[in-house]
């Protein structure tokens, strides 16, 4: 890759991954070890409405699989969440007046929750269809994430519109396995295995019903929230500040050390003259990313853990914990122990 070409992230949402974290310590297992074996950690993914790079999920999928032997795992953990877990877009969607207009909203905001997919809905005089693709192939855990996504909207159709789905017929993107008759018993649509996309057909007559969890409130106030959070996506995507905070936040403390500006830039593919001037074009600069970045994992370390604040101040790059102390107190106006007494969980 050269230093003109633009390094791509996809991302999925936060949430996701903290839910997959509890569901695997509700099968015993070693969650913990798998963020670790992924290249995530605890502190990572317990940051609120953040965005992690889709990649490193996939590697928690996948060391997830292998140790449950659970080759259909992504049917069961799409089909254990429900509309709130889908956040302003799953609001939205379950609140709409009919079918139609919930699988175009889906369309519309669902690559809010994991943008290395694209949503189109197509209608033409003979029925409606929902199509999910891949941005980039997602190897391994390519297979997952259509479960997952499957089985999620399934079970949202199941709640929403009260008929069967038996009229559905669903594409499959990959080929029929010996276990396949497990998606009949997680969906009642008919299942065609070895399709280019996975693509959801619907019945012209089906698009009209009503859902039962129709709510204008609610659509109105939730599809305000999914335009504001497509907007930020949208600065995400062009901005180099947000791409810096984004892989600062990715930094394994316990194990990395504090990145210097050299490596974020190669990172994302420039110099670190024309990543110094970016970031001073978008009224900020690397320095002041990184201690916005110290500032909010101060807090979780404070709030989260027992570590002593001379632990954590070494955490975050501060030989003298005295120089820790003055630097939070000019961001809080406390030291850190008294902001751990206010706020530890």
């Amino acid at each position: 890759m050269t230093a003109h070409q633009k390094l791509e992230i996809y991302y999925v949402h936060s949430s996701y991954v903290r839910r997959t974290y509890s569901q695997l310590l509700a099968r015993d297992v070693d969650a913990i070890k798998v963020l670790e074996v992924a290249g995530l950690t605890l502190e990572q993914i317990s940051i609120a409405d953040s965005m992690i790079d889709i990649k490193f999920y996939g590697r928690m999928i996948k060391e997830a699989k292998r140790l449950l032997f659970c080759p259909w795992l992504g049917l069961e953990f799409g089909q254990e969440g429900d509309s709130a877990s889908h956040g302003a877009v799953g609001h939205a969607a379950a609140a709409c007046e009919n079918l139609r207009e919930a699988l175009k909203i889906i369309a519309q905001y669902a690559h809010l929750r994991a943008d290395a997919f694209t949503f189109r809905y197509v209608e033409n005089e003979m029925e409606g269809k929902l199509i999910i693709s891949e941005r980039i192939h997602l190897g391994d855990a390519s297979q997952f994430f259509f479960e997952a996504i499957f089985a999620t909207l399934v079970r949202g159709f199941q709640s929403v519109i009260a008929t069967n789905l038996n009229k559905i017929v669903v594409d499959i993107p990959f080929s029929e396995k010996i276990w396949s008759a497990v998606y009949r018993q997680f969906s009642p649509c008919q299942i065609r295995f070895g399709c280019d996309d996975l693509v959801f057909h619907f019945p012209l007559e089906m698009l009209n019903q009503v859902c039962i969890t129709s709510d204008t409130e609610i659509r109105n106030i939730s599809l305000f929230e999914c335009e504001r959070k497509n907007q930020s996506l949208s600065g995400r995507k062009q901005s180099f500040a947000l791409r810096v905070a984004e892989l600062l936040k990715r930094v394994d403390l316990t194990t990395d050390r504090i990145p210097e500006l050299s490596h974020v830039a190669s990172h994302l593919c420039v110099s670190s003259r024309t990543l110094m001037r970016k970031l001073k074009e978008e009224g900020t600069s690397f320095k002041e990313l990184l201690d916005a970045n110290h500032k909010q994992l101060a807090c979780w370390y404070l709030r989260n853990t027992d570590e002593p604040v001379e632990i954590i101040a070494l955490r975050l790059g501060y030989q003298d914990p005295t120089n820790f102390s003055r630097t939070f107190r000019r961001w809080y106006a406390n030291t850190p122990s008294e902001y751990r007494r206010r706020n530890q969980t």
